[in-house]
């Protein structure tokens, strides 16, 4: 017997960036978004608001500068989460993370990411771009250089190929989150080896264990 107006928009999407990046990484897009969509489907780049939740993965590209660690920074992504959720009276969000920003991903989800009223995951689906989920060749060799520069650079070492196995052994659960991949495919090698990649992750690490992949 009562009539109310409801307002319904679409879940808010939060742009998690990868290694040596930042929100800027995502600025275009936000606005891309809306203008194809909706003026009502709001783009979170992880960083934009640094009191919010500000990840650090690096400085500009071959950075020597210190970096958190994968745990650090799945921390810095879950208080982003949830500013996201306050700002849009939203319960669940969507995840488009690049590169490094799918590991950091997947870690808050396996290790973070609470439950919600309706019993589905806060995280409704997580698109990976070009995500090293089985680590890049170009990591490890990175790394080797800046050990041998005296240089500790952890985002960069938790890439390496072994590192990543380890990674995988120990975060597995997706707690009902979907996961999506989309691969870049334009060179024949890289690094140390013979095999279609972007540029810095080969097209079999991206896919891993992701059955819905481009």
């Amino acid at each position: 017997e009562m009539t109310k107006n409801v307002k319904v928009a679409p879940k808010p999407v939060v742009l998690v960036h990868g290694l040596w990046s930042n929100w800027k990484a995502w600025e275009p897009w936000q606005n891309i978004l809306t203008t194809s969509h909706s003026y009502d489907w709001k783009a979170f780049p992880v960083g934009e608001r640094p009191e919010k939740g500000l990840m650090n993965t690096g400085g500009s590209f071959l950075s020597t500068d210190k970096t958190n660690s994968i745990f650090e920074n799945s921390q810095q992504l879950g208080k982003y989460i949830r500013y996201a959720q306050e700002d849009r009276n939203a319960w669940h969000v969507d995840i488009v993370a690049h590169s490094m920003g799918g590991l950091i991903s997947r870690h808050y989800i396996h290790n973070f990411m609470p439950p919600v009223q309706d019993g589905r995951p806060q995280v409704a689906h997580l698109v990976m771009l070009g995500t090293p989920n089985m680590g890049s060749p170009c990591a490890d060799v990175m790394n080797t250089a800046f050990e041998f520069l005296g240089k500790d650079v952890e985002a960069v070492r938790q890439l390496r190929q072994d590192v990543a196995a380890d990674f995988n052994k120990v975060v597995t659960n997706r707690k009902g989150v979907k996961f999506s991949v989309l691969a870049g495919d334009p060179l024949p090698t890289m690094c140390k080896t013979i095999v279609q990649n972007d540029g810095v992750v080969p097209v079999p690490s991206a896919l891993w264990q992701i059955k819905d992949n481009a």
